[in-house]
């Protein structure tokens, strides 16, 4: 039997009903517009904007922080980073002043060289380190322009390459670090670097790039295009022609980039046969050999040695005792190789290794040597993706060759740059990898038919990858946003009141109000130092 329900009863689950209904109006459709507001302003704030390589503006394309490319930050390319000035004038000036000063922006330049990179290896600057100091009481600089020129005639810039202006930097003075916003691909040759702080006169002063006592290539240069100081050096010129004062001839800087591969050829398919050979399987971004888990003279798994010119036998192994000392340089084994009075070619090689792209890989290792000095010697070399072995002089960052072999006497290496002679006990020399490459390193000692050394020992090689720096994304600070709290008033009638709904308030942004110029300074003020930039009028 259904039971009936009463009116009364009824008309209340009625009201209740609407009461929920215009509850919901009220409270959840401002909540979603809220939402909807928040969502709109989060990926705004996520935007980051970055300045075009050929504008003066600070913004041009918005791009995505999270779609930002990562790129590896790299290593020296190259190195002008010491031999500072400590005698007047121990710096110049290279700085872009606000418009009213527009006579009396200035640019130094000094030229690097990007040697030839092995065949398939591409070398990309990725950020600039500079030396440079404040005007008494002056800076900061609001950002920083890099300009890379191409090398003309008279070793002067030349063709502009590319120009990144407005870049923000890291460092405070003397250390300054302007990164790229993206990996700038460059040929190998000879180029020109400009560093020119954009800084404000007033009130921030002025910013001056350090000298360097010792000239490399080319002696620097200077321009003043409008003239502010009166040279006579509106044009790309050396610095002491331009300001007789100007003794020392470079500037303090590095280059900082990685070298990455094209992408490996395929593979073509090996046609089957009844004993296939099984292929070592490459080891990723991992090498690390102290030939301590071994008994001499056996050597490690992966690592072979084997004599090209084989006069006596004797192959690169594993040693606890003996010449050159000490016998190791994280006791108790080292790998070695006797230096024989008589012509041979001995090599070590080592296991593959596979750097991906992206990653930045260098290997240090500890080696010590005693050969008959410019006669015998030793030198490294790199396989690429299972190429021939080539001398990797390229890659190395410390620790290089130290001589070159004698053509005289049969050895194999005559001619080559080498370590010769003695290091007098372990030293170490870095190698970086080319990155989205399998990568093996051999350890070829060569010598002649006559006289003799101690040997070469290798030991503590340890190879280690640095992943991309992330790009940083801007932290979003959620405003919070204020929950209405229904209040339920209860009513005689069954007619309910709708509360109206709120309107969003937008609040506008203030508009930023240009703050008046004073008027023009005709020329920057005297520091109270020895000014290293040349004075407002000669």
């Amino acid at each position: 039997m259904k039971k009936q329900i009463k009116p009364n009863i009824k008309g209340h689950l009625i009201r209740g009903a609407f009461y929920l209904l215009l509850f919901l109006a009220v409270f959840l459709i401002p909540f979603a517009f809220g939402q909807r507001s928040t969502a709109n302003r989060i990926t705004s704030a996520n935007t980051r904007q970055l300045p075009s390589m050929s504008s003066d503006s600070d913004v041009s394309t918005a791009s995505p922080a999270l779609l930002t490319p990562e790129f590896p930050t790299g290593f020296i390319l190259w190195d002008q980073y010491n031999n500072p000035a400590t005698e007047p004038p121990v710096n110049i000036g290279s700085q872009e002043f606000e418009p009213a000063m527009a006579a009396f922006n200035d640019q130094a330049a000094d030229d690097f060289v990007l040697p030839t990179p092995p065949f398939e290896i591409n070398t990309f600057i990725t950020r600039v380190r500079v030396m440079g100091e404040y005007s008494q009481g002056g800076g900061p600089a609001s950002s920083f322009n890099i300009y890379i020129y191409a090398n003309a005639a008279g070793h002067l810039p030349g063709t502009l390459i590319a120009a990144f202006l407005n870049r923000p930097y890291s460092g405070t003075p003397p250390d300054f670090t302007i990164d790229l916003p993206s990996p700038l691909l460059i040929s190998p040759g000879t180029y020109w670097v400009s560093v020119q702080a954009r800084q404000d006169f007033k009130p921030s002063g002025q910013w001056y790039w350090h000298n360097r006592t010792v000239q490399s290539n080319a002696g620097a240069v200077w321009q003043n295009p409008g003239d502010g100081y009166g040279t006579g050096c509106t044009s790309w010129n050396r610095k002491n022609a331009c300001m007789p004062n100007q003794v020392w001839p470079d500037q303090v800087f590095q280059i900082i980039g990685f070298l990455e591969g094209n992408p490996p050829s395929p593979t073509p398919t090996a046609t089957a046969t009844p004993t296939p050979t099984a292929t070592p399987t490459p080891i990723l971004c991992v090498l690390y050999q102290d030939f301590d888990g071994v008994t001499p003279p056996a050597l490690p798994p992966g690592w072979t040695a084997a004599n090209a010119i084989n006069p006596d036998g004797v192959l690169w192994q594993t040693s606890n005792s003996g010449l050159p000392s000490p016998p190791a340089d994280s006791p108790p084994n080292a790998a070695w190789v006797n230096d024989p009075a008589t012509v041979s070619d001995k090599r070590l090689d080592s296991p593959q290794v596979t750097i991906p792209v992206l990653q930045n890989s260098i290997v240090t290792l500890r080696h010590n040597y005693d050969f008959e000095n410019g006669f015998d010697g030793g030198v490294l070399e790199i396989s690429i993706d299972g190429g021939a072995f080539q001398d990797a002089a390229f890659f190395i960052l410390q620790g290089g060759y130290n001589g070159v072999i004698s053509t005289c006497c049969g050895n194999p290496l005559a001619g080559r740059q080498a370590w010769t002679g003695s290091s007098g006990g372990f030293i170490a020399t870095s190698v970086t990898l080319p990155q989205g490459h399998t990568i093996a390193l051999r350890w070829r000692m060569g010598t002649d038919n006559g006289g003799s050394g101690q040997g070469w020992r290798i030991d503590t090689a340890q190879g280690f990858c640095e992943g991309p720096t992330p790009t940083s994304t801007p932290t979003v600070t959620a405003s919070s946003t204020p929950t209405a709290t229904a209040t339920l008033t209860p009513t005689a009638t069954a007619t309910a009141t709708a509360t109206p709904t709120p309107t969003l308030t937008v609040t506008a942004t203030p508009t930023a109000t240009a703050t008046a110029r004073p008027s023009p300074t005709p020329r920057p003020s005297l520091t109270p130092r020895p000014r290293p930039t040349p004075p407002p009028r000669p």
